[in-house]
């Protein structure tokens, strides 16, 4: 019985397989056929090529952006550079706005000094 079984799907899948190879096609449309496998595979590497250029751009692009992300924190850095060179020159200004101030009261006193020892040396001349 399973010799029987073997041969029956063996004689089956026999005539199938010659059975689809007597398929009789129109010579117009199997120039047709040629054509649009032509017109497929030329889109395939067209789109192969559009594949590549897009892969090159997108690594142009993430070359670009990591560009900027250096450059952003290049600026960031300088930015928190300026507002300490603004605080020193604020403490500077500070420091030096307290020497003017100091020596304008020794400019003063020295001024004021030197009058009184001057009317002093005149009412003692007299």
């Amino acid at each position: 019985m399973k010799k029987f079984v073997i041969l029956f799907m063996t004689i089956l899948i026999t005539t199938s397989a010659f059975a689809q190879d007597s398929i009789k096609v129109d010579l117009d449309d199997w120039k047709f056929i040629q054509k649009t496998t032509q017109e497929l595979e030329t889109a395939l590497d067209d789109c192969d090529t559009l594949n590549v250029m897009y892969e090159n751009r997108m690594s142009l692009f993430q070359m670009q952006v990591a560009e900027l992300e250096q450059s952003n924190i290049m600026c960031d850095s300088i930015f928190v550079a300026k507002d300490k060179q603004l605080e020193m020159r604020k403490d500077q200004i500070t420091l030096l706005n307290h020497k003017i101030q100091k020596q304008e009261l020794e400019l003063i006193v020295t001024r004021t000094g030197g009058i009184i020892i001057a009317v002093v040396a005149i009412l003692l001349l007299k």
